[in-house]
């Protein structure tokens, strides 16, 4: 039998300063509430409403005095005795999450190296989890347009679509340049390269070392080769934009469980750099217009660059957690 949630409404008024019914990362931290709470509520919208808490069952306990209603004070309260009791979990040495750091860093760059390539389905099984494992079913490749839900999604939209479209290209440029040979060596020839370039890393290891999470600025550019009949030409597009990541260990190895891009500014590489309302990135996605199997739309869709709004940060910065539960997923 399930319990109703405390009201939630005194948190509301008392951290809700502006009065537009959402409590914002600036007046959560304000009013003295625990970070990891915000995460978990927020979705990586940046705010948190009355529903997000009502919608999740509270833990027991949080509201101390039992009167039906949870202020901030007991919010508070909480938080401190649930921090004191997890202080005795044992977590990783300072030297293993350093180590842990390093490591997801170089999956992340590896990633870079294999997209690079246009090598998807090689990445897929170097750096992703398991097909076969206990994370296959929940990873996750996400973007402003498309979230593709599983590794066998993964594997057959960023992958295998992917080979396909190599082999397609390889064959199309051969026809308009003879002396290209259509071999195995030669797969990708006509295709596109897309490099990101990672910076500004934010790694945060669990305190059980089981996973892992960070985020990263990525500026970069992609070129394609367009077919017009018996021509080929060059188009490209720059790139400003964020990846956020899970990462799960699995059997001692760090791989990729989900995976998030948000863009903040894709014009294309003409000289129309700064005309705002063309649209550079286009992903799978979008170009399918109707979502393929397997796929489904974000909760929340990051919107590019736009002198008619203020920055924002998003995906949100991880915050020290112990165990993944604690935590929100990208």
């Amino acid at each position: 039998m399930s319990v109703a949630n405390a009201d939630f409404s005194p948190v509301l008024e008392a951290v809700d300063t502006n009065r537009d019914g959402k409590m914002s990362r600036a007046e959560w931290q304000h009013a003295g509430l625990p970070a990891s709470s915000f995460g978990m509520f927020e979705k990586g919208r940046g705010f948190v409403t009355k529903a997000d808490f009502d919608e999740n069952p509270a833990p027991p306990g949080i509201d101390i005095n039992g009167d039906g209603k949870l202020t901030v004070n007991e919010f508070r309260q909480f938080d401190r005795m649930m921090s004191a009791k997890m202080n005795p979990r044992e977590s990783i040495s300072v030297a293993e999450r350093a180590l842990a750091m390093w490591e997801v860093q170089n999956v992340m760059s590896k990633h870079a190296y294999y997209h690079a390539a246009a090598l998807n389905l090689e990445e897929i099984t170097a750096i992703w989890v398991d097909e076969y494992g206990d994370n296959a079913a929940t990873a996750k490749f996400s973007s402003p347009a498309w979230v593709m839900n599983g590794i066998n999604t993964i594997k057959g939209a960023y992958g295998r679509i992917n080979q396909d479209n190599r082999q397609k290209a390889l064959e199309k440029i051969a026809k308009i340049y003879p002396d290209i040979e259509v071999t195995e060596a030669n797969l990708g020839t006509g295709h596109e390269w897309v490099m990101h370039t990672n910076t500004t890393p934010v790694i945060e290891v669990a305190g059980d070392g089981k996973t892992a999470k960070g985020i990263w600025y990525s500026p970069g550019m992609g070129l394609i080769t367009e077919f017009e009949g018996d021509t080929a030409r060059v188009d490209g597009t720059f790139f400003w934009e964020k990846y956020a990541a899970d990462f799960v260990n699995e059997n001692g190895v760090w791989k990729i469980w989900h995976l998030q891009m948000a863009y903040d500014f894709t014009p294309k590489l003409d000289d129309k750099w700064l005309d705002f309302e063309k649209k550079g990135m286009v992903q799978t996605g979008e170009r399918d217009g109707e979502m393929p199997e397997g796929f489904s739309k974000p909760e929340y869709s990051y919107p590019s660059y736009s002198m008619k709004r203020a920055a924002t940060i998003y995906p949100a910065i991880p915050q020290p957690y112990y165990t993944f539960s604690e935590t929100f997923s990208y």
